[in-house]
């Protein structure tokens, strides 16, 4: 169990330390030139939702299934 927390800690911290640098502007870029993300959060966040929607969906057949 503590390598799960382990591993889904890391992973956050992953995914938050790539939002701030994302999100936050660069000091030593030119100001005409727009900053490139490094992740499309749009996109990202569509196949979030997705995958915790067909969880959510087996989750439940399965507690359906271990009630019967």
């Amino acid at each position: 169990m503590r390598f799960l927390s382990g591993i889904i800690t890391g992973v956050l911290l992953i995914v938050l330390v790539v939002f701030f640098l994302d999100t936050f502007d660069r000091a030593d870029a030119p100001t005409e030139a727009e900053s490139q993300k490094i992740v499309n959060w749009d996109v990202a966040m569509t196949k979030v939702r997705r995958s915790l929607g067909l969880i959510q969906k087996e989750v439940r057949e399965e507690v359906h299934d271990a009630t019967r």
